[in-house]
């Protein structure tokens, strides 16, 4: 079995989530997998609270969804349906919220809302999850995308939107851009430096800080190399700098 599996909790208010995966059997198959000693991780790719869209639909709504905002109260029902699945499951999950941040793509990400309500968003849900729903089994984990920042200034440009230490669990980085993503213009050399640049900050930075450092998300379009898996990946995994 694999010892990572990945579910988005999107919709939680339908049967079936992003994915078309239902939650019954969801909630089932991540118990099965922590019993035998396997790892779940949570995506959230969460509908746009303000104008009903999904998570690719820009409307600006951060700061409307923030207390005293227009639609918290939108907010916090999609919180209490996070909470009580949460509480059905009794297992620890490794909890992505607002991934990608630092780009433009979702309706948290950078440029459609401040860095510092961004920063307000996360605190807040943290808060609320810990201190008001009692929810103890989430491990948060932070992971910026990797295409918009500087190969020659990552260290600063990852921080951007960091909520502080007291919020994160997990360092981690999303990066399809450093793999043989289609359209990368770098011939494979420069990818596999960059690729291993990204994943020596996180394990840097993560030692700092005593956290656990992860690469959260990465693929190849339809893996159009054979030896992708274990060329590309295990040798940039095994590297001397990571």
């Amino acid at each position: 079995y694999p010892a990572v599996h990945g579910w988005d909790v999107a919709y939680l208010h339908r049967p079936f989530n992003i994915d078309s995966v239902d939650f019954v059997d969801m909630r089932r198959w991540i118990k099965e997998i922590y019993q035998r000693g396997g790892v779940n991780t949570f995506s959230w790719h969460l509908e746009n609270p303000v104008s009903g869209g999904n998570s690719w639909d820009t409307t600006p709504a951060v700061k409307e969804i923030l207390p005293g905002g227009s639609s918290h109260a939108i907010y916090l029902q999609k919180l209490d349906l996070l909470a009580e699945f949460a509480s059905q499951l009794k297992v620890p999950i490794i909890f992505r919220p607002f991934h990608e941040h630092n780009g433009g793509w979702f309706w948290w990400g950078r440029g459609n809302c401040s860095e510092e309500d961004y920063i307000a968003l996360w605190r807040f849900t943290v808060d609320y999850l810990r201190e008001d729903k009692k929810v103890h089994n989430f491990i948060y984990g932070f992971s910026p995308d990797r295409s918009p920042m500087d190969v020659n200034n990552l260290e600063k440009e990852y921080f951007y939107g960091y909520p502080g230490d007291e919020y994160v669990d997990v360092i981690g980085l999303d990066d399809y851009h450093d793999v043989g993503r289609i359209g990368t213009e770098e011939p494979m050399e420069v990818q596999m430096q960059n690729l291993n640049a990204g994943l020596a900050l996180i394990d840097k930075i993560a030692k700092e800080k005593n956290k656990v450092a992860a690469l959260t998300e990465t693929g190849l379009e339809g893996v159009t190399e054979q030896d992708w898996f274990t060329n590309r990946m295990l040798s940039a995994l095994n590297s001397k700098e990571n």
